[in-house]
């Protein structure tokens, strides 16, 4: 009667045994795992089986942590989805739909690790997402902005709006909106790039009419030249600009840089008089009289002013 028992206890574990290494699924590995805790506490192992049910644990209960991993990072992916649902934050809306269809993707990858049942049951989350970033893009498209033109903020914007929102759009098979996407941001961009250009060249142009100060400073007409030549070309500069933008900055520094050339040229143009006047006075004293020591200085003062405008 004993063989009969060791008998009939040692089929009953060949036979969980075959199920389990005929087990495909993490899901039935680990069903089988808990089948085998049961009947440990109703039939011993028999030695013979030992090894061979302690390897069958070990796929198990990799089985089982692969399994938890997969929970963990669904109800990561659901959490998301849930917190945004209201407010249709697409950026949101579109990682947590990615997260999932990675994870579906993953699976379908590991098939048979996978059952068709647990790929099935991701798909309609997935397609709410997609639905409700399909509803919420437009005006969430309409909001979206770098914080300032600064170069490394627009590099940032670009990347988290293309990189990161628009790779999980295409994951999501969401291609129609990714390209309004890209088109959207590559004229954000095209903005605040036009902008950080538009306050340079304000500055460059404050900064140089501060460093030259009073046009009726010039001395020589070869240097009111130079300075006139500079202010023609930032009067075309901020003319061009202004026509790519508006920005008050723009129209008071071209002010500014118009008051100040009308006295550069003034002041030059006094100083082109300045040897015609001189002329006069030395030859109408020619011919009553020597000129003062003074009167030469002064012409010859007026000669080196001249020099180098011709």
């Amino acid at each position: 009667m004993e063989l009969i028992a060791l008998g009939e206890e040692s089929s009953e574990w060949e036979i969980l045994l075959d199920e389990w290494e005929q087990a495909e699924s993490y899901s039935l590995r680990v069903s089988c795992l808990q089948r085998a805790s049961d009947l440990k506490k109703r039939v011993p192992i028999p030695p013979a089986l030992v090894y061979r049910e302690l390897h069958l644990e070990e796929l198990a209960r990799a089985a089982l942590a692969a399994l938890s991993e997969m929970e963990q990072k669904e109800n990561e992916a659901f959490s998301k989805l849930e917190s945004v649902y209201e407010r249709g934050n697409v950026t949101v809306l579109a990682w947590g739909g990615a997260m999932l269809q990675d994870l579906s993707t993953r699976m379908v990858g590991e098939k048979p690790l996978w059952d068709d049942h647990e790929i099935a049951r991701l798909q309609p989350h997935i397609e709410r997402a997609r639905q409700e970033i399909i509803q919420s893009f437009p005006q969430w498209l309409a909001h979206q902005a770098p914080k300032s033109d600064a170069p490394d903020v627009v590099g940032d914007f670009k990347h988290k709006m293309l990189r990161l929102t628009g790779g999980n759009l295409k994951k999501l098979d969401l291609q129609t909106l990714f390209v309004e996407l890209e088109k959207q941001v590559g004229q954000i961009v095209r903005n605040a790039e036009t902008a950080a250009e538009a306050r340079q060249l304000v500055r460059d142009v404050r900064s140089w009419l501060m460093s030259h100060g009073d046009a009726t400073r010039v001395v020589r007409v070869a240097d009111g030249d130079v300075l006139l030549r500079v202010g023609k070309e930032y009067t075309a500069k901020l003319q061009g600009m202004s026509q790519r933008m508006q920005m008050p900055d723009l129209g008071e520094v071209r002010t500014q840089l118009s008051e100040f050339l009308i006295q550069l040229k003034e002041a030059i143009e006094q100083i082109r008089n300045g040897p015609r006047v001189y002329g006069i006075k030395a030859s109408l004293r020619g011919r009553f009289g020597n000129l003062p020591s003074g009167g030469r200085r002064s012409c010859y003062s007026i000669r080196e002013l001249y020099e180098g405008s011709r």
